[in-house]
């Protein structure tokens, strides 16, 4: 698609004239600026009833408006997902930090004591092993 269409097409887009797009069967169907557009997600049939479509069959600054649409609605999705993950980091730290506030205050109370001294180095590779592997964990989810 020429430089200048697709950037017809965005700006159909950023003025807002894309109405009421309909996703179904892997097709999205919309009226852009007066326009009957149909384009087919797998890339097979796309169609609109401008002249310029009419004469070429392959693009128009509509169907570059419908793909601009598309492509702002994967940053959309993208950024939920973000905030999904950070959500998630999030609670995973404030576990972390919950369990060693737990651990600290307990081990503190005992602390001079020689039999305690080897419990809290054991208790701090525990510890430390446990936090790696949320990490791990917390790594492959994403």
């Amino acid at each position: 698609m020429p430089a200048r269409v697709r950037s017809e097409g965005i700006a159909l887009y950023a003025k807002g004239f894309l109405n009421d797009p309909i996703e179904t069967d892997f097709k999205l169907t919309a009226e852009i600026d007066g326009e009957e557009v149909s384009y087919d997600l797998d890339g097979a049939q796309d169609s609109c009833t401008c002249s310029v479509f009419q004469q070429n069959h392959r693009y128009c600054k509509h169907i570059a408006a419908i793909e601009e649409y598309l492509k702002n609605q994967d940053k959309g999705s993208q950024e939920t997902k973000d905030k999904e993950i950070k959500g998630a980091e999030r609670a995973l730290f404030g576990e972390n930090v919950a369990f060693l506030d737990a651990v600290n205050g307990e081990t503190q109370l005992n602390f001079n004591t020689q039999t305690n001294i080897l419990s809290k180095f054991k208790l701090r590779i525990i510890v430390s092993f446990m936090i790696i592997f949320q990490w791990i964990i917390f790594c492959i989810l994403i």
